[in-house]
């Protein structure tokens, strides 16, 4: 009996911090979805730009006519952390940028 009670004893803490653990790993996974809506609305800016400045340019990849309101995720384009992404637009003088996740943060913190 002493020895059942022992084992309990030890497994108990193990059981108790395991799913502490776990609950505060689904919080992390939490997006904020004020900050997501933010980010679909003010993630892409189109610039147009002469031949000369494009090819200076280290452009990310080339995408098709982009219709009116579309967002990057409708496009399959990822934010990144620290990196700006351009893209251009077949049929068009104009540039996709992407803005890089650490702006999209700081612009929101300053609206």
């Amino acid at each position: 009996m002493k020895s059942l009670f022992l084992v309990a004893l030890l497994f108990a803490p193990v059981v108790v911090f395991g799913q502490s653990g776990n609950q505060s790993m689904s919080a992390v996974s939490i997006v904020d979805p004020a900050f997501d809506a933010y980010c679909l609305e003010n993630a892409m800016s189109f610039m147009s730009i002469s031949e000369e400045k494009r090819q200076s340019l280290s452009v990310d990849g080339n995408l098709p006519a982009i219709g009116e309101g579309m967002t990057y995720k409708e496009l399959g384009l990822e934010l990144q952390e620290n990196r700006t992404q351009y893209f251009t637009i077949e049929g068009s003088q104009k540039v996709l940028a992407l803005k890089s996740l650490y702006v999209l943060r700081l612009n929101y913190a300053n609206r």
